[in-house]
């Protein structure tokens, strides 16, 4: 598999940054009225705690034969769901025979004169 068989491992690192104090303020407005005055305003003032979270690490590897085999698989598969749906269509449905007309175009004798 290319996701390996290591163990995941997780590390948190915390700190304490010195920070007068983390706040946001945010408007906005929806919508105009008549005469181009804006008919909803809202206000939100955030206050809280800042959390930085920083993600690394590996976890897996590539491979090209991985891909092909997974890119072979996928494809046989589409070829084996597309047979199915036309033998069920053809065979089982309720309109079985216009199925069949729509997909296969049968030849008509003509007589040379």
């Amino acid at each position: 598999s290319t996701f390996g068989r290591g163990e995941v491992t997780y590390e948190y690192h915390v700190s304490l940054k010195p920070l007068h104090q983390v706040k946001d303020d945010y408007v906005s407005s929806w919508g105009l009225a008549l005469g181009g005055r804006r008919r909803t305003r809202t206000t939100e003032r955030r206050n809280g705690i800042l959390f930085v979270v920083n993600v690394g690490g590996e976890f897996g590897f590539f491979s090209i034969l991985n891909l092909m085999m997974m890119l072979a698989e996928a494809a046989s598969m589409l070829a084996v769901a597309t047979i199915l749906t036309d033998k069920i269509a053809i065979y089982f449905m309720e309109r079985a025979e216009r199925y069949y007309e729509s997909k296969y175009e049968e030849p008509t004798m003509v007589d040379d004169p």
